[in-house]
């Protein structure tokens, strides 16, 4: 075994339980490339690099540099196999105390941050704050699992992480639409390169169909904005006085291509095979914040601008995300793969979204606080599915037993992020479920009735999955048990955190003071 230097057993947090042939790579880049950016990260935000323009503009030009920097240093053959993930994750690291610094004094001091065609506000703070909580936890998990041309994967992982912060901060509801769309192509030749197994090139294509071709009903929307009414800026188009025909049309033509990102029935099959067939950390980014762009565009533009169009289209699309979350949850239920019944799980919350989502201000800001919750909830059940993957070469429930016994630890984190999905008292569901359903039954007790189903459901296949798989006898063909890696449980351990926070903190969504009445007030002026 390599002996390590003082360095790098002391100075490198991510310890010595990498494995032989990555301990040297990792402890030596983290620990002196971790220097620079450091000075970077506390030069930034001694500045005013993050009022306002960096909250936006750093984490894509940090993942721009990333690409330019290791374009020349891997054709030329001279960079290490563990620089790569290294410095992405020292990036990530960085930009979370940049953003993360802005997003948080916003919350504390309520004070907006507008910059030149985006905004820091109510609305956007919560899912940046969620994007760049995640984005280190997302490198983390690819350090030890990314098979292939780690340059690249790591260039169109920080890339697509870069987009998600002005996606949600952005105003326009036009460079929304281009943002939105460009999302598509990292996470495209991520689940077609870089999954593990050989359909990944099917779900790719799959998820490219369906979110491309939904996007084309909005496009005529913005060229009809851009020429008649001037601009696509939110806070003009909410003053603009559509007849009731223009906002039933276009509420009913841009609802379309974010339905289908949510995902809802029958715009859902193509969740289930990109997430089977994804890398475990690309799973985690689909999951845990691809999925709520879908949402924020409801929250941000449709219903905000087109509010007769969501009380026209109401009842048609609160039935279809009633029947969304009962289909997701019983066909969770019958399913043999842990992968595939977690992926059916988040059609079934994300349809409950869907639904508050169009219920009124309250349901609302119900809705926001179970898009965050189930952010870190999938984000944890992802990473715990592929730790399991790693060790066995399966996923299939049925070759699995008897893990609580061998893996202590990871049965215990395993299990509050378990807890939340089938929303326990004081866990992040439980308190996203509780404010969601409340505010859904102010508008409609059935719709709240029916749609609380999928408590019940949940419930069901979430002790089914952990007690099949930690339960019982031990089965013979395992034969390999390793509780977690220093990285695992760093992960895991993140993800466990930000289940229990959101849980404790559930009163305090009054973040904003009546968050409702603000975000409300905040869209419409």
């Amino acid at each position: 075994m390599e002996r390590l230097t003082f360095w790098e057993n002391w100075f490198s947090p991510l310890g010595n339980n990498l494995g032989t042939r990555y301990r040297r790579g990792y402890g030596f880049w983290f620990y002196h490339v971790g220097w620079v950016y450091l000075g970077v990260a506390v030069a930034a935000w001694a500045g005013v690099w993050w009022i306002p323009t960096g909250v936006v503009y750093f984490p894509v030009g940090a993942a721009l540099v990333y690409v330019g920097i290791f374009t020349p240093a891997v054709l030329g053959g001279w960079t290490p196999r563990s620089a790569p993930g290294v410095v992405a994750l020292w990036l990530t690291l960085v930009t979370t105390l940049l953003v993360g610094t802005a997003g948080v004094t916003q919350v504390v001091w309520s004070t907006t941050v507008v910059g030149s065609g985006w905004v820091l506000d109510e609305v956007s703070t919560p899912f940046v704050l969620l994007t760049v909580g995640l984005a280190p936890v997302v490198v983390l998990a690819s350090l030890d699992g990314v098979r292939g041309n780690q340059h690249w994967y790591y260039g169109l992982l920080l890339v697509l992480l870069g987009l998600l912060v002005p996606v949600f901060c952005v105003t326009h509801f036009l460079v929304f639409y281009v943002l939105f769309e460009v999302l598509g192509f990292p996470m495209f030749l991520l689940v077609g390169v870089y999954g593990p197994r050989t359909q990944r090139v099917d779900a790719a294509y799959k998820f490219f169909i369906y979110t491309f071709v939904g996007s084309a009903a909005v496009l005529p929307v913005l060229v009809y904005l851009y020429t008649r009414v001037g601009t696509t800026e939110v806070s003009h188009l909410v003053r603009y006085q559509f007849t009731d025909l223009e906002q039933t049309l276009f509420f009913g033509l841009g609802a379309l291509p974010f339905a289908v990102k949510i995902p809802v029935m029958p715009v859902h099959l193509w969740l289930p095979e990109a997430h089977v067939e994804a890398p475990t950390p690309v799973s985690m980014v689909l999951a845990a914040l691809l999925l709520k762009t879908g949402g924020y565009a409801f929250v941000r533009f449709l219903v905000p601008v087109w509010p007769w169009g969501a009380y026209v289209w109401g009842p048609a699309a609160t039935t279809v995300g009633v029947l969304s979350v009962l289909w997701g949850s019983v066909y969770a239920l019958v399913q043999v793969d842990t992968k595939r019944m977690i992926a059916y799980a988040s059609v079934a919350h994300m349809s409950l979204v869907f639904v508050g989502l169009l219920s009124g201000p309250a349901a609302t800001a119900g809705g926001v606080y179970l898009m965050l919750a189930h952010g870190w909830i999938s984000a944890g059940l992802f990473a715990g599915i592929g730790v399991l993957y790693d060790r066995y070469h399966t996923r299939t429930i049925r070759y699995l037993g008897g893990l609580a016994g061998v893996m202590p630890v990871f049965g215990v984190l395993f299990f509050v992020c378990t807890l939340g999905n089938f929303s326990f008292p004081f866990t992040a569901g439980f308190t996203g479920e509780f404010l969601l359903l409340s505010g859904i039954a102010q508008y409609n007790l059935g719709v709240a009735l029916a749609g609380g189903s999928t408590v019940l459901l949940s419930l069901a296949y979430s002790v089914w999955l952990y007690n099949r798989v930690f339960y019982g006898v031990v089965n013979p063909t395992v034969v390999v048990h390793q509780d977690l890696t220093s990285i695992e449980l760093a992960v895991l351990g993140w993800c466990t955190v930000g289940v229990i926070l959101l849980g404790w903190t559930g009163g305090y969504w009054g973040v904003y003071a009546n968050y409702d009445e603000v975000v409300y007030t905040t869209l419409v002026g």
